[in-house]
């Protein structure tokens, strides 16, 4: 992804992305004819994004004699102003609108937002331990998985392509792993909260399936699975179905 098609997501038009991105690379205060030149955008359309700019606080106009000139702000100053905006926005709905969900239930979802979205609310939600298997789809909840283990959480691992002895770096010392079959490493994600609740992801990590469940056999099986992997491994009998600790 582009770093304009990155701020468009930020709420930045195409052309105030464009014109902020020219003022960082330029450095120095530049005439509003200045940016349309060095962004490769219209001059009739430059002048309403950067009063756009101007009022959101992404740019400053330097004072001085002439027609206005305008200067980036750094951008470490937007991204904090809007995480808090984000932050104190999230705060208020989620006081308004938070009510308990039965999660009882067999549930499906699809996609990388909704993986990100329920699978921190798990490891979030886990109170004494949290079994994981995994392939490097797990890289991206290194964060929430560092804060459950600070927090006193016990992190049991299993990884489902056969990690590097030294680990890939989330789960810190490997506890075991399963090499695939062929060399082949499909995307896997296994999330066991508290031995009570289950998500179990699959499938590219662009359109991962997503299955979260309660039911007491499938949490057992998959839960021990991760145990026993990681405890004693059987005797190997190929690569195919090799299991290392």
């Amino acid at each position: 992804m582009t770093l304009v098609a990155k701020l468009r997501e930020m709420g930045f038009t195409e052309v105030e992305a464009k014109a902020y991105l020219a003022l960082v690379e330029a450095g120095q205060p530049l005439s509003g004819y200045e940016v349309a030149k060095l962004a490769g955008v219209p001059r009739p359309n430059i002048y309403p994004a950067l009063q756009h700019l101007a009022r959101r606080g992404a740019v400053v106009e330097a004072v001085g004699e002439g027609p206005p000139r305008y200067r980036a702000t750094p951008f470490g100053a937007i991204a904090r102003a809007a995480l808090a905006r984000l932050a104190d926005n999230i705060r208020a709905v989620e006081a308004a609108l938070d009510r308990p969900w039965d999660r009882s239930d067999t549930c499906h979802a699809r996609g990388p937002e909704a993986l990100w979205v329920h699978a921190t609310d798990l490891i979030r939600r886990a109170q004494a331990t949290l079994t994981v298997g995994a392939t490097p789809l797990l890289a991206r909840f290194a964060p929430a998985l560092h804060e459950a283990r600070a927090r006193g959480l016990a992190v049991r691992y299993l990884c489902l392509a056969g990690c590097p002895p030294e680990g890939c770096g989330v789960c810190g010392t490997p506890r075991g792993h399963i090499d695939p079959p062929g060399g082949r490493v499909p995307e896997w994600l296994v999330l066991v909260r508290d031995g009570e609740e289950m998500l179990a992801a699959s499938g590219p990590s662009d359109a991962p399936d997503i299955v979260m469940t309660r039911l007491a056999p499938i949490v057992f099986s998959l839960e021990h699975l991760v145990r026993l992997a990681g405890a004693q491994p059987p005797p190997s009998t190929g690569p195919a179905d090799r299991v290392t600790s």
